[in-house]
């Protein structure tokens, strides 16, 4: 429980700059990553996926900007990290709900569940975008 209550006061400071390099950042399915958070590689030619990024655009460069924040800072070693940062965006992998995108989700969640950094801890101390 010390845990749970702890990293949402670390994740506020770290959005005001306030702390830096306690940041460890997990390796990912490339289908989950940042081409989500661009129109050419994941949206462009698919009319659905296109009027999906029109609607949800503010949302994408939110997210993207701190995505970026987050990579920028990440690189803290798994020994002495304070969060653990989840460079996957499930909420966006949800809402485009179409086979590629659920068979990536089914991808990333198995990559996180097998990792023992996850495990230690019930995930309580990683965020995600």
């Amino acid at each position: 429980m010390k845990v749970a209550l702890r990293v949402p006061l670390v994740l506020a400071f770290w959005a005001r700059g306030v702390v830096g390099g306690i940041i460890f950042v997990h390796q990912m399915p490339e289908c989950g990553g940042e081409r989500l958070l661009s129109y050419d590689s994941t949206y462009k030619g698919d009319r659905r996926r296109e009027q999906f990024f029109v609607a949800s655009e503010w949302a994408i460069e939110l997210i993207r900007a701190l995505h970026t924040k987050a990579m920028l800072e990440g690189g803290a070693e798994e020994s002495v990290a304070e969060l653990f940062y989840i460079p996957c965006f499930f909420a966006l992998l949800l809402a485009l709900h179409d086979t590629a995108s659920l068979e990536c989700l089914v991808r990333a969640s198995a990559t996180l569940v097998a990792s023992p950094i996850f495990r230690r801890n019930a995930g309580y101390d990683h965020f995600y975008l």
